[in-house]
C-alpha cells in the first residue's frame, strides 16, 4: 500500500541521516548515501 511505501522511505531516509552522522560505520560497511542508491539496491 501507498503508506507502507512511504514508511520504508522514511525508514531509509532515517537509516541514511544516522549513517552520514556516523562516519566510523560508513569506513567499515559500504551503505547507501541516498534513496537512490537504497532502491539500486533493492530496500
Amino acid at each position: 500500500s501507498g503508506l507502507e511505501g512511504q514508511k520504508s522511505e522514511l525508514k531509509k531516509l532515517a537509516l541514511t541521516k544516522i549513517i552520514k552522522d556516523t562516519p566510523t560505520v560508513r569506513d567499515w560497511v559500504w551503505v547507501p548515501k541516498s534513496i537512490a542508491e537504497w532502491e539500486a539496491i533493492g530496500l
